[in-house]
């Protein structure tokens, strides 16, 4: 347990365990704690006189209407629009797995409050350098590529805000959106669940302390100013009470609730065990008792965090006010387990008939809808995987080397769960021989319709930029050809139809193979 509470003290201090280690370096060479400080993540979230008149208006409502008026027994789902940044020549996002693991996470924290978050229409991967190192100067390119109906959240190489220690993550009031640093999207990081805190108007509890911390230095014990030290409200800056001790003024001071105690960021500088001992008093004399392991406080070290009624109450206004958001909609919730992975093809240690492209395939996992396969010529994933996202149970990955090992694993997830683990780690082997390539000239490929009734039309169309001749063929996943014809395809629209009588409901691939290469699509007949 202690060893569980130190890591979860690691990340929440510091973002990340290489963060730790440079902490204690720092410390060896004998810097100032001020320098120590500096290196501390903090939420980059900045109160305005438009978030506190928000909380300000929510608390209207809940006093005129009830504290529960929002909190019933269903549950609602959120969307979650996942922006993925990486460099401009399309390297470095954020593993897809890291953000399955990341909204595991975020479920968790929120599910007694009954509110659950789904992945909106799978990830978007944003290939720019100023969006990835810099987004606060990308606000244009952020902009076109939210989406209006969801929660959006941009995963970046930095996150950083300015202000003290280094931002992990902030909400931003102007735009409406979660900037998250890479790092701090995983499995085990509050750094999410705490910024969508600030996305529903929760304030820090410390708020009117966020550009600082006390220091009895600076600001005297008792506190010596009823007035707190940082403004809180856009131009001209308006002014936050100190809160106090006993409450008295606690409808007006700190985060405007009266559930949460006094703290003047007080976990900043006293991150050590979740225990603070201190002696900061307020203006009255009062010493400070801060509620160490609230989600929106600054405290590390604590086996868990948790929101107050309060401040759930305002979460729940507060969905309850975002009209736009598509919460009208229950994604399969199916809870995905599964002991192993029934495969089909590439068999474990086996060869493969191609280098260039190579078929995986295994059986449906039951609850899944999506698959994230991994392939890496090391068994730990971390040299130089090529990872791909597949709706179906299987999946072409092209362009491997030619005599080479592979390992291979699967993650099954759907939209909304996405807490399941990997499959077991399986090996391959690449042959010599070169195989077909992708028709790079045929563009907007579709079968319809899709879903096909069995023993009803489908049809195949396709835009060519030249004409070309190509054999059609249909596959089951297990690998078995059910039907070939060889077709001649002209220069433009070609519309073709294919066969389905003799066909079981299920899920098949329609293939277009030429010398020149091919096209899969796969299709379910029901």
């Amino acid at each position: 347990m202690k060893v569980k509470m130190f890591m979860r003290k690691a990340v929440a201090c510091f973002g990340s365990l290489p963060m730790l280690v440079a902490f204690f370096l720092i410390l060896a060479w004998g810097a100032s704690a001020q320098d120590v400080l500096r290196q501390r993540g903090t939420c980059g979230f900045v109160p305005t006189q438009e978030s506190i008149e928000r909380v300000q208006a929510l608390k209207a409502e809940l006093d005129r209407l009830g504290w529960a008026a929002y909190r019933s027994g269903d549950v609602v789902y959120v969307p979650l629009k996942i922006h993925l940044a990486g460099t401009s020549n399309g390297t470095g996002y954020r593993s897809e797995a890291a953000i399955l693991d990341m909204v595991c996470e975020l479920n968790e924290q929120y599910a007694d409050q009954n509110i659950q978050f789904y992945i909106y229409q799978g990830f978007n991967y944003i290939a720019n350098n100023t969006v990835n190192n810099n987004p606060g100067n990308a606000s244009l390119i952020m902009n076109g590529n939210k989406v209006n109906n969801a929660l959006n959240i941009f995963v970046c190489q930095s996150a950083d805000s300015g202000g003290i220690g280094e931002t992990l993550g902030y909400y931003s009031n102007q735009y409406d959106w979660i900037v998250m640093k890479k790092t701090e999207a995983n499995g085990y990081s509050n750094t999410l669940p705490h910024e969508v805190g600030h996305y529903f108007s929760l304030l820090h509890p410390f708020n009117g302390w966020d550009c600082t911390w006390w220091q009895e230095s600076i600001h005297g014990n008792p506190v010596s100013s009823t007035i707190a030290p940082c403004p809180s409200g856009a131009p001209p800056f308006g002014s936050i009470q100190v809160e106090y001790v006993d409450g008295s003024n606690c409808n007006t001071a700190g985060d405007l609730l009266c559930d949460t105690p006094a703290d003047y960021n007080l976990g900043f500088a006293d991150n050590d065990d979740c225990n603070y001992t201190g002696n900061c008093m307020d203006p009255h004399g009062d010493v400070l008792q801060p509620m160490e392991d609230n989600m929106m406080s600054y405290f590390g070290g604590c086996p868990d965090y948790e929101f107050t009624p309060m401040q759930k109450s305002l979460i729940a206004a507060n969905l309850a006010s975002r009209s736009y958001l598509q919460t009208n909609y229950t994604p399969p919730a199916t809870e995905i387990t599964f002991t192993s992975l029934d495969v089909n093809t590439p068999l474990d240690g086996s060869t493969t008939d191609y280098y260039n492209v190579v078929l995986f395939d295994w059986e449906d996992i039951p609850g899944a809808n999506h698959y994230l396969l991994e392939v890496d010529i090391l068994p730990s994933f971390n040299l130089s995987p090529v990872r791909k996202i597949s709706d179906w149970s299987g999946a072409f990955i092209y362009d491997l080397q030619p005599n080479t090992t592979y390992y291979y694993r699967v993650k099954p997830f759907n939209e909304y769960y996405t807490c399941a683990g990997f499959s077991s780690v399986y090996s391959f082997q690449t042959s010599s021989t070169v195989g077909v390539q992708s028709l790079d000239f045929v563009r907007d490929v579709q079968l319809s319709p899709n879903p096909v009734e069995q023993g009803g039309k489908m049809f195949l169309s396709l835009q060519s930029d030249h004409s070309f001749e190509a054999r059609l063929e249909l596959w089951s996943l297990r690998g078995e050809r059910l039907w070939v014809r060889d077709e001649k395809f002209s220069l433009g629209a070609n519309v073709l139809s294919l066969p389905t009588e003799d066909l079981a409901a299920g899920l098949y691939l329609a293939v277009i193979q030429s010398d020149e290469g091919l096209i899969s699509k796969k299709f379910v007949v029901r």
